[in-house]
């Protein structure tokens, strides 16, 4: 059974790509802050509970996703906090920035030896703000840019970067 990781599984885009690959027969392993009882209740679902936002838990969870063997990551876990640049505090823009960009690019790095093994895929769920600049997007417009850039340049292999329009 081919394996599937997924960041931003308990709810939205990240739990209806979970769903979806259930589905199509994966093992999903999801990664969130918080559980989904519907997916926990899936006998191919395992949850990991992981703050991307958090760069210990991030790293640690790196280091020992590198022994895992994967077919397809989907790096969708995200947030973005709209407000004039002066109002965003240091910690909201921190972690903006590792949960939106540096953990993506962390879990591509661990991964990435068995994607390619695979003739997997790497799918980058970003923003069409990542195109545009907005009134008070600033930082989510740059994580977002920044991960798209980032995933053009990791082109070996079969790589889906994917921007919703929201």
């Amino acid at each position: 059974m081919k394996k599937a990781l997924v960041t931003g599984s308990s709810k939205g885009i990240g739990h209806s790509i979970s769903l979806r690959l259930l589905k199509l027969g994966y093992e999903v392993l999801g990664i969130s802050r918080n559980s989904s009882n519907d997916l926990d209740e899936h006998k191919n679902f395992t949850h990991i509970k992981c703050d991307l936002s958090n760069e210990k838990e991030t790293l640690s969870l790196c280091e020992a996703l590198k022994k895992e063997d994967f077919f397809i990551l989907v790096n969708c876990a995200g947030f973005g906090k709209f407000e004039p640049h002066e109002e965003l505090n240091f910690k909201t823009i921190t972690q903006m920035s590792f949960l939106n960009l540096t953990s993506p690019m962390l879990l591509t790095n661990s991964t990435l030896k068995s994607l390619k093994n695979n003739a997997g895929y790497l799918i980058n769920i970003s923003s069409i703000e990542a195109l545009r600049a907005s009134k008070f997007a600033g930082v989510y417009s740059a994580t977002k840019a920044g991960l798209k850039a980032f995933g053009f340049q990791v082109t070996a292999f079969h790589l889906l970067n994917y921007f919703l329009l929201i």
